[in-house]
């Protein structure tokens, strides 16, 4: 019985903190649309481009893209201005990214004092050619200090000038995704979620994955026993269930 009453007051605690995160769409490649200017070697950026890969994690239409050449800067990539975000709200983005290679990809945030905050996320080689949802988390230190105005996208900000492994090849991202802190207040979701990401805790509440993509197979790490599964989904909504895991696959 006792266990049970951590259980709900776990799930609870999640619910929570979902309910008191606000999403701002700032670009979605249909409703949310505007133009990305190119960046660095960048010549230019396909923007509305046809999504060539729709699948679980992304099935929308239109993504924006750009070619990354073996001897491009790693900065290449494209931006957006004038936009109008209240940095000390903001503190995350997720972003959709679809490649050919493993590498960090980078979002470099400006503010309208020109300050700079420069947040990076690991693109898995296991993932190469599917889409994958990337979290970019803002420090509590962060530098920045007005409202964000400009955003630069990244796909592969790895040094990529002396790789002899590295090919050329076409990178698109999609669904940029700013996340909030609000103090009160209900927020309406939208009609449609993705799973971002999910965590992986004991029976007693002990934080054993923090991270895990939802094609991970848990199942080959995780020592036989009861686990709680929390679901980090991309509206900031959470859902928790349990899993036993009887052997080693």
């Amino acid at each position: 019985m006792r266990k049970f009453y951590f259980l709900l007051s776990f799930c609870l605690f999640y619910v929570f903190l979902s309910a008191n995160a606000q999403e701002t769409v700032v670009y979605n490649g249909e409703n949310v649309a505007p133009d990305w200017w190119p960046v660095g070697s960048a010549s230019e950026v396909g923007n509305h481009w046809d999504n060539p890969v729709m699948d679980a994690v992304n099935s929308t239409d239109k993504v924006a893209t750009i070619w990354r050449n073996p001897g491009d800067d790693a900065w290449t990539g494209g931006g957006l201005g004038g936009l109008n975000l209240a940095s000390q709200d903001v503190e995350r983005f997720t972003l959709m990214v679809l490649k050919e290679a493993e590498g960090n990809v980078q979002l470099e945030i400006q503010d309208g004092s020109g300050n700079k905050e420069f947040l990076q996320a690991l693109y898995s080689g296991a993932s190469a050619g599917s889409w994958v949802e990337l979290e970019f988390v803002i420090s509590e230190t962060t530098a920045l200090t007005g409202d964000i105005t400009t955003i630069l996208v990244a796909p592969h900000i790895d040094d990529t000038k002396e790789d002899p492994d590295f090919t050329g090849h076409r990178m698109y991202w999609d669904e940029l995704v700013a996340y909030s802190s609000l103090a009160t207040g209900i927020v309406e979701k939208p009609t449609l979620k993705r799973l971002a990401y999910s965590q992986i805790f004991s029976i007693t509440g002990t934080l054993v994955i923090s991270r895990i993509q939802a094609s991970d197979n848990v199942y080959d790490v995780l020592k036989p026993g009861v686990y709680i599964k929390v679901k980090h989904y991309s509206d900031g909504s959470t859902e928790s269930e349990k899993i036993v895991v009887n052997s080693r696959h």
